[in-house]
C-alpha cells in the first residue's frame, strides 16, 4: 500500500548491477537542501555507498525505511536531461541506471565504506598457537591480523584465499576475537588547492610598503625581495611561484606571515592535461564548392531549429573537419555548445590542437589517459559553463554541457565507439543521436566509409545525406595495390611466412631515398601473436579469456590483450616438455625489428599501446613525426584514423 505523508523520501540508484531504485527517508535538516540529481551517502546492507537521487516524493510503499546519511553536492551533479539519457541507456542496453550515471562521472569522486578488521585486545604469538576453539583457516586470519595489524576486508581476503572466508570471519567476530568496523574513506579524486600569498589589507592600511622594503634592504634581509615581488602582484601569487621568483627559503616567507604582513589562503589549482597546447594563428582555408554546399544545409537546419542527423559522407582528405569547425562556429554564435567525438584517444591531441587554433581556449578535453584529477577538473569546468566545446572519445558523450546545439561523431563507423568490455555497455554514436534529440540539436556523422546502418538510414531519408566526393584542392586518391602474400611467402622463403612483400620493401626504400615519410599499419601489437609447440600443437591461452596469449619480447612475457593477464614465456612446452616452440604471427615489435634490420639508416618510431602509455607520448610521437624527426611511423589502428600530415 502506498503511503502519502509529509515526510520527504528520496529514490536512490547505486552504481551496482541492480536495476531499480531504493527508497530512503530524507532527514529534516536535508529537506530544503536535497535536489534531484544530487549524490548522497546512504546505508546499503552492511556498507555505505554513494547513490544518485533520481526522484523526490512524499509517497512510499514501505514503512521501515533507512535515512540518507549525507548530501555530497552543494548543487545537483546531474541535470534532468542527463538523468533521462542515463535511464534510456540503462533500458536500451540492459544496464543499471546507477552504473550508467557512475560512468558519466570522473573516476574516484564517489565515497564508499570499507570494512576494517582488527584483533580485539593484546595478542601474543604463543596465544595464537594455543587457542583451541578455532579452525586452521580461522587461525590463519588471526595470524594475518597479528602480522599486519588492521586490514581492509579485501586485503585480508586476498591474503587468506579461502572459500569459507566470510563464514570464518563471522565466527571469529562472534567469539570476540576480532572487530569489524565500517569506515568511509575520502574520495580518491578531490579538488587540488595550493597556498596563495597576498599582502594583508589590514597591514597596508597602517604601513607604507616602500618604506618597509627599504628598511629590509638596509638590514640585508631576503624578505625585501619577497615584498618587492608581492608589490608587483597586488592580487596575489601562488607560494611556489613566489619562492621561485624571490629565490628564498620558506622560513623567510613564514616570518612575514607571522608578522601579519602577508596572509596565506588556499586557492584551487586546475590540472590541465593540454596546458602546453597554446592556440596559434590558424591557416586561412577557403571552403570548396562541396564543403560550402554541405555547410549551407547544416546552417539552414540550425537556424530552423529542432533535431536532425546528417551523414557527412566524404572521401579521405575531403575536408570534413573544416566543415565540423565551421558548423560549430555557427552553433557558438547562437550561444549553444558542441561535443566532438573521435574514435581514438591518440587522435585527440591532433584534433585539440586544430580546434584550439580555430576556437582559442574555449575547448575542453575528456579522455581516460588524463589523470583522475585532470579529468575531474576539466569535468567541473565544463559543468560550470567555462567551456563551450568538448572533444574526446566515446565517454565524452556524457560531457555535462548545457544547451547543446551540435554533436559531431567523426569516423562514425568505428567499433571503438562501442563499450562492450565493461558495464555499462553502450554505443556512443547512438547515444549521441538520442542526446541530440533530447536537446533539439543537430548530429553530424562523418565518415569516408559509413556504417551500413547509417547509410541505410540516409538512403531512407531518416538522416540527411551530405557528400564531399572530392579531396581538397582536387588532390588525386592514392593508388591501392593488393599483394598476394601467399605467393610472396613461396617466392621469398619457400613457404615460410614473411613480414614484407618485395613490392612493399621496394616502395619503402624508394620513399626513404627521396627523403619522404612512410606510415605502416600492423593491427596487432607485441612480437608474435601466439606461440605453438611444433611437437604436440599446444598453444598458450589466457586462463581467464581462453584466447591465445601474445608474445612480447620486451620482458620475455606472454600477455592477454583483453584482461591483462601475463606470464613468463616458457622455454619448454608445458604439455609435452618439448623444446621445439615456434613464435607465430606478426606484431608491431617484430615489424619494428624487421624494419631496423632492413633499413638501418631509417629512423623508425612505433606507436601502439605499449609505447603510448606514458602521459603525452601519443602527442609527442605525432608531433615528432610531423616535424620530420622520423622516417617511418609504425603502429596499430592508432595510425589509421584521421591523421593529417602534409
Amino acid at each position: 500500500m502506498t503511503l502519502k505523508t509529509k515526510t520527504l523520501f528520496a529514490n536512490v540508484v547505486f552504481p551496482i548491477p541492480v536495476d531499480h531504485a531504493f527508497t530512503y527517508e530524507v532527514p529534516a535538516q536535508f529537506e530544503t537542501l536535497l535536489k534531484t540529481g544530487s549524490r548522497v551517502l546512504a546505508p546499503f546492507g552492511r556498507r555505505r555507498l554513494t547513490g544518485f537521487v533520481v526522484e523526490l516524493t512524499h509517497k512510499s510503499d514501505y514503512s521501515d525505511i533507512k535515512e540518507i546519511e549525507d548530501i555530497l553536492d552543494e548543487a545537483p551533479i546531474f541535470s534532468a536531461e542527463m538523468l533521462q539519457l542515463a535511464r534510456w541507456i540503462a533500458d536500451y542496453y540492459l544496464s543499471s541506471w546507477g552504473e550508467v550515471l557512475a560512468a558519466a562521472l570522473p573516476k574516484g569522486i564517489n565515497l564508499e565504506s570499507k570494512r576494517l578488521i582488527r584483533l580485539v585486545g593484546e595478542w601474543r604469538a604463543e596465544q595464537l598457537k594455543s587457542t583451541k576453539d578455532i579452525s586452521e583457516n580461522q587461525r590463519k586470519i588471526l595470524q594475518a591480523l597479528f602480522n599486519h595489524g588492521a586490514l581492509r576486508f579485501r586485503q585480508l581476503q586476498n591474503k587468506i584465499n579461502s572459500k569459507s572466508f566470510s563464514y570464518n570471519l563471522s565466527r571469529l567476530q562472534q567469539k570476540g576475537y576480532i572487530s569489524v568496523q565500517e569506515i568511509v574513506e575520502r574520495a580518491r579524486t578531490r579538488v587540488r588547492t595550493m597556498n596563495f600569498i597576498q599582502i594583508s589589507p589590514e597591514w597596508m592600511k597602517k604601513h607604507n610598503i616602500q618604506e618597509t622594503i627599504r628598511e629590509l634592504v638596509r638590514k640585508q634581509s631576503r624578505q625585501a625581495e619577497i615584498l618587492k615581488i608581492m608589490n608587483d602582484y597586488p592580487d596575489g601569487l601562488f607560494q611556489v611561484d613566489l619562492l621561485k621568483q624571490a629565490q628564498v627559503t620558506l622560513s623567510g616567507l613564514k616570518s612575514l606571515v607571522r608578522n601579519e604582513i602577508l596572509m596565506v589562503s588556499q586557492r584551487e589549482v586546475f590540472r590541465d592535461y593540454y596546458q602546453n597546447v597554446k592556440p596559434e594563428t590558424p591557416e586561412q582555408l577557403i571552403l570548396n564548392t562541396d564543403q560550402k554546399r554541405a555547410l549551407a544545409e547544416i546552417e539552414s537546419r540550425l537556424k530552423a531549429g529542432g533535431y536532425k542527423t546528417f551523414l557527412l559522407f566524404g572521401v579521405t582528405g575531403s575536408g570534413k573537419t573544416q566543415v565540423y569547425m565551421e558548423a560549430i562556429a555557427g552553433v557558438l554564435k547562437m550561444d549553444k555548445t558542441a561535443i566532438v567525438l573521435v574514435p581514438e584517444i591518440s587522435l585527440t591531441p591532433q584534433t585539440v590542437r586544430r580546434f584550439k587554433d580555430f576556437f582559442g581556449n574555449d575547448v575542453a578535453v575528456l579522455h581516460s589517459r588524463m589523470s583522475s584529477g585532470e579529468r575531474y577538473d576539466s569535468w567541473r569546468r565544463i559543468q560550470r559553463g567555462e567551456y563551450h566545446i568538448v572533444i574526446g572519445p566515446r565517454s565524452a558523450v556524457f560531457a555535462p554541457l548545457k544547451n547543446i546545439g551540435l554533436i559531431v561523431v567523426d569516423e562514425e563507423q568505428e567499433s571503438t565507439y562501442k563499450q562492450y568490455d565493461m558495464s555499462p555497455h553502450y554505443h556512443a554514436r547512438d547515444v549521441a543521436i538520442v542526446r541530440a534529440k533530447m536537446n533539439d540539436a543537430l548530429v553530424i556523422l562523418g565518415s569516408a566509409t559509413p556504417g551500413v546502418e547509417s547509410y541505410f538510414n540516409a538512403e531512407h531519408k531518416k538522416y540527411a545525406l551530405l557528400t564531399l566526393p572530392n579531396r581538397v584542392e582536387n588532390i588525386p586518391m592514392p593508388q591501392v595495390e593488393v599483394v598476394d602474400m601467399a605467393k610472396e611467402h613461396q617466392k621469398q622463403t619457400g613457404g615460410e611466412p614473411t613480414v614484407f612483400s618485395s613490392r612493399l620493401l621496394e616502395k619503402i626504400q624508394e620513399k626513404i631515398a627521396l627523403h619522404e615519410q612512410v606510415i605502416l599499419l600492423q593491427n596487432r601489437r607485441g612480437f608474435s601473436t601466439y606461440i605453438v609447440c611444433r611437437d604436440c600443437g599446444y598453444i598458450e591461452k589466457c586462463i581467464n579469456c581462453d584466447i591465445t596469449l601474445t608474445y612480447h619480447r620486451e620482458g620475455n612475457k606472454l600477455m592477454c590483450h583483453y584482461c591483462g593477464y601475463q606470464k613468463a614465456a616458457p622455454d619448454v612446452c608445458p604439455s609435452c616438455s618439448g623444446v621445439n616452440i615456434r613464435y607465430s604471427g606478426v606484431g608491431t615489435q617484430r615489424v619494428e625489428d624487421e624494419l631496423t634490420f632492413r633499413f638501418p639508416q631509417a629512423r623508425v618510431v612505433r606507436m601502439d599501446l605499449d609505447t603510448t602509455s606514458k602521459k603525452g607520448s601519443p602527442d609527442q610521437i605525432l608531433r615528432d613525426f610531423s616535424r620530420g624527426l622520423y622516417d617511418i611511423l609504425l603502429g596499430t589502428q592508432m595510425v589509421a584514423k584521421g591523421l593529417d600530415f602534409p
